[in-house]
Parts: C-alpha cells; sequence; structure tokens
C-alpha cells in the first residue's frame, strides 16, 4: 500500500505528502540491500528493488532510478502482469517528482499492453490517472477527462476504494472548472463530498467543500457558497481533533 499510496499522491498532485524519517530510511535501505543479494527469485527480486527505490527517493535519486529500473527488468522476467505495472508505476512516480513528466508519459505509453492484461483494478485506475495528471499538466483537457473516466471505472471495479474513487471524482471536477463546465465541476466536486463524508474524512472534506464554495461564488450564489465555505472551515476544524487524513489543497482555484 506504501507504493499505491505515494504513486497516488502524485496522481492527485494536491495532496500533501509528508517526508519520513531518513534515520529509518537509511536502515531500510542497508536491510534490503542485504535481502536483494541473497534472493535468487526475480518476483521477490522486483519487489525488493521497488521497496528499495522508495527507501533511496528521499537521499539518493540516482540510486532510486536505478533499483526502479531494475525493479522493472526483473518483474518483465517473471511474466507478472500486474507486477510489471507496479514496477512501472512506481518507475513514474520518481520520474514525476523528477518532474520527467514526458518521460513518465512515454513509460505509461510502453506499459499499456501489460496493463490490459492485469487483473488489478486499483493499479489500473492509478495508471490511467497518472496519464490524466499528465495530460491536465499539458492543458489537454478532452484527453484527462478521457483517462480519469478510465481511472473512475476502474476504481468502481472490486475491491472499491471509496477514497481512491472520491479522489478521481474530485480531479474530474477539476478538470470541469479550469473547463469552464461549472454544472459538471459542481456535480462532481459534489459527489466526492458525499463518500468522504461517508469515511469522515474531514481533511479532504474540508478542501472538496472550498472548491463547492468557489463553484457557487463563480455562478453568483453566495447563500450557497458561504454555506460551503463555513463546511470546509468545520471540517477543517475537525480534522485537528483526529487523526489526519492527506488534505486536499483548498485554495480556489483560477
Amino acid at each position: 500500500m506504501k507504493a499505491l499510496f505515494i504513486i497516488l499522491c502524485l496522481m492527485v498532485g494536491s495532496i500533501a505528502m509528508a517526508q519520513p524519517n531518513p534515520t529509518l530510511l537509511a536502515q531500510q535501505a542497508q536491510s534490503l540491500e542485504k535481502d536483494l543479494q541473497k534472493t535468487t527469485t526475480d518476483s521477490v527480486k522486483s519487489r525488493l528493488s521497488i521497496e528499495l527505490s522508495h527507501a533511496y527517493g528521499f537521499s539518493d535519486m540516482s540510486k532510486a532510478n536505478t533499483h526502479a529500473d531494475q525493479a522493472i527488468t526483473f518483474a518483465k522476467k517473471t511474466k507478472d502482469n500486474d507486477l510489471i505495472v507496479k514496477a512501472i508505476l512506481n518507475k513514474c512516480s520518481l520520474l514525476q517528482r523528477q518532474r520527467k513528466a514526458e518521460d513518465a508519459y512515454q513509460l505509461l505509453q510502453e506499459g499499456v499492453p501489460f496493463l490490459k492484461k492485469s487483473n488489478n483494478n486499483t493499479q489500473k485506475g492509478i495508471y490511467y490517472g497518472m496519464i490524466a495528471q499528465i495530460q491536465l499538466q499539458k492543458g489537454n483537457y478532452e484527453t484527462a477527462l478521457e483517462h480519469y473516466q478510465y481511472s473512475l471505472a476502474a476504481f468502481e471495479k472490486p475491491p472499491v476504494n471509496q477514497d481512491y474513487k472520491a479522489m478521481t471524482l474530485f480531479q474530474i471536477g477539476n478538470v470541469h472548472h479550469r473547463t469552464s463546465n461549472y454544472l459538471q465541476a459542481l456535480s462532481y466536486f459534489q459527489q466526492a463530498a458525499i463518500l468522504w463524508e461517508k469515511e469522515n474524512n474531514y481533511q479532504r472534506l474540508a478542501g472538496c467543500y472550498r472548491n463547492i464554495g468557489n463553484v457557487y461564488s463563480i455562478l453568483e450564489e453566495e447563500d450557497k457558497a458561504n454555506q460551503a465555505y463555513e463546511k470546509s472551515k468545520t471540517y477543517a476544524d475537525q480534522s485537528k481533533k483526529k487523526e489526519p487524513h492527506p488534505p486536499l489543497s483548498n485554495k480556489r482555484n483560477n
């Protein structure tokens, strides 16, 4: 789940990710390196390489990239499509962090044949979401929207993760907001809010209702905008009283 969380942070973009403890990561890397030297199984080598790329990702990007590349090589030897997709996603998350979106996009495109054979719906949702995020950054809104819809369809299949589904709905709302389709944006923000309310995910609700307020403000429905902003503030206050979820940005969309 750690791998998927890091990848999803990049996919959604507006989610904050805390810096891990460098001392613990160094110890983890040392232990994983020893395990990697001992194993002779390609699937285990791939998984250990992915973990090593995480461990080095905040201290030595060169080593992180080397292990991420090795993870893909080992995974391809296994012919396990789910593992290959996981390794590709891991490498793409590193490329995104290095602001190499074009390289990430190229690798994602090369991995589509493996994705189509994969049975992991969660990874499929993340994969399509990464493509969508890159297209969104490039201003290709129609293509971004298309791939967010693919992502949503994958997240709606078992096992359904309501948080991932809500974040994808939120991102679809963002695309509609950027293209001035405000009623569509409002609909998707509200759908995301419903799911997060079921999960009592207060921090994300705070950001979501802020965006809902922004849309109502643009539509000159100030009473509804103020109600949404008040909900945003209430949820932000509630989030401080419980264990935090990664927050959504409360900034107004431009």
